[in-house]
């Protein structure tokens, strides 16, 4: 579990860093710089792609998790793995985009038609499949090389730091929103070029094949992961990124950029989570072929527990600030607020799932997570359609609550099932009740005039209460033995 606390700690650090470039960029600068649909559009862009890279991946990142133990050998610059990764995901590529090219004509009329913005723009989603696609591989070959975090630095600090540029650019009017789009989808792409000069520092970039390496049963073996693979990493895009197209489509492109604001708040909780699984898949698919089922239900109620905790937290930290928030945003964007609870409340019960997914990703039940993210992605959709003509993007957040607590649920059932093994437990409950106390110690404080000093004094009261009661109690003994460590080092130095 070392590894996986160190470097989702360091993950987390530079997730939170990216969030507070994203809390500038998104919520002080972008409402007030550009126009609530020209922020749609971006985000729609950005969520179409995403959709399309996973198509393109062909479910190279199933057979990257669950298979690259068997070829990694470095002095053999792991037996051709680079060579087969790339073919895979290019031919992936072509196919991709010779379905874009087919229906873009059909997305373009259903998002307004070809005068509209996303009709001027569409064809901005060609280079962002691309990059997107290839970030994905590298990221996550990065990963199973035990270097995790170079992907969260470069998407989430480095990117926001050019977007923050961008965004100050034309501020001063030293150019337009046509300029502004193209350099912000150079800065969407750029992460995936310095995670190849990282793949290559590492030695693992080889163009040569490894001639009987790969024998009729592995090859077999790939097909049937990359098959399933595929038919999770789509669903899973779509439970991720289909919210933001069913606003556009059945809405405009304006509603599109409130939700997607009041979106953004809501999915920070999603940061430490990330962190965790990139690296705890590494390990878990080692454990899986050592069959080391001791550390790898270690590995669940750990992280079930730690991600429930930060969580609770960061949810409700955004919960108590809310009204100070949207107090920073012009008004149009104040109808978001409940969107940012719904949205906070489904990432929070698919963390409750912690590394179940994971677990089941790399084991040999990898059908089953498939299953339960198309079951997923059904009910977003169903949901998303009945929601969204009636409630408008509160309905769009009811969609994504229902789709992940069904997807949280599918697999804690099942792991409760196959394995009995489940993440509730008294550390739970304490969270919980340590949640409460910290809310209600913030709840009767009178609204001070000063937004920022509101903000201080009300989230300052509510972390020393939240994590003092988790200290005191002893909830997570691996935050209390890296605390330890740190100030010792603190003290030392």
């Amino acid at each position: 579990m070392g590894i996986i606390i160190k470097q989702s700690i360091r993950g987390s650090i530079y997730s939170y860093l990216g969030v507070a470039l994203g809390f500038v960029n998104v919520i002080i600068l972008m409402p007030h710089v550009l126009l609530p649909e020209e922020i749609g559009l971006v985000n729609l862009l950005v969520a179409m792609s995403n959709i399309f890279a996973e198509f393109s991946g062909l479910g190279t990142s199933q057979v990257t998790t669950r298979l690259f133990s068997y070829f990694r050998n470095k002095q053999n610059k792991n037996n051709g793995y680079f060579l087969l990764l790339m073919s895979i995901a290019t031919v992936g590529l072509v196919l991709t985009l010779i379905v874009f090219y087919l229906i873009q004509p059909s997305l373009v009329h259903k998002n307004g038609g070809a005068d509209s913005l996303f009709g001027q723009y569409s064809i901005y989603l060609i280079p962002l499949i691309a990059g997107t696609l290839y970030f994905n591989v590298f990221d996550n070959l990065m990963k199973v090389l035990y270097s995790s975090t170079a992907g969260t630095l470069y998407k989430e600090v480095l990117f926001r730091i050019l977007v923050f540029i961008d965004i100050i650019a034309v501020y001063l009017k030293l150019y337009s929103f046509h300029t502004f789009l193209i350099i912000y989808l150079i800065a969407l792409i750029l992460p995936a070029a310095f995670l190849l000069v990282g793949i290559i520092k590492k030695g693992a970039f080889n163009l040569s094949r490894v001639r009987g390496f790969v024998t009729h049963d592995l090859r077999n073996q790939i097909i049937k992961l990359a098959s399933f693979g595929m038919l999770s990493s789509v669903s899973g895009m779509v439970i991720n990124n289909i919210d933001t197209y069913l606003v556009a489509s059945y809405l405009d492109l304006q509603a599109t950029g409130i939700y997607s604001i009041a979106f953004f708040m809501g999915s920070l909780l999603l940061k430490p989570s990330m962190a965790l699984s990139k690296i705890s898949s590494v390990v878990l698919a080692d454990s899986w072929k050592n069959n080391d089922l001791k550390n790898i239900f270690s590995i669940y109620h750990q992280g079930c527990t730690h991600m429930f905790l930060i969580g609770t937290y960061i949810l409700l930290a955004i919960w108590i600030n809310i009204d100070n928030i949207f107090g920073l945003l012009p008004q149009q964007y104040g109808h978001g607020q409940y969107v940012v609870l719904l949205i906070g409340m489904a990432f929070l019960a698919d963390m409750v799932s912690g590394t179940s997914g994971m677990i089941l990703a790399t084991s040999v039940d990898y059908p089953k997570l498939t299953y339960f993210s198309i079951l997923a992605s059904g009910v977003l959709l169903g949901c998303g359609y009945w929601f969204i003509s009636r409630f408008g993007i509160i309905g769009a957040a009811y969609a994504v609550l229902c789709s992940r607590t069904v997807f949280s649920v599918s697999k804690i059932i099942y792991m409760q099932i196959r394995y009995q093994v489940h993440p509730f437990n008294r550390a739970m409950l304490l969270i919980t009740l340590i949640a409460l106390a910290a809310w209600v110690s913030v709840y009767f404080i009178p609204p001070i005039p000063l937004i920022p000093v509101d903000i201080l004094v009300r989230s300052s009261i509510f972390s020393i209460v939240f994590w003092g009661l988790t200290l005191r109690l002893k909830i997570m003994p691996t935050l209390q033995h890296i605390l330890k460590q740190t100030l010792h080092r603190i003290r030392k130095s």
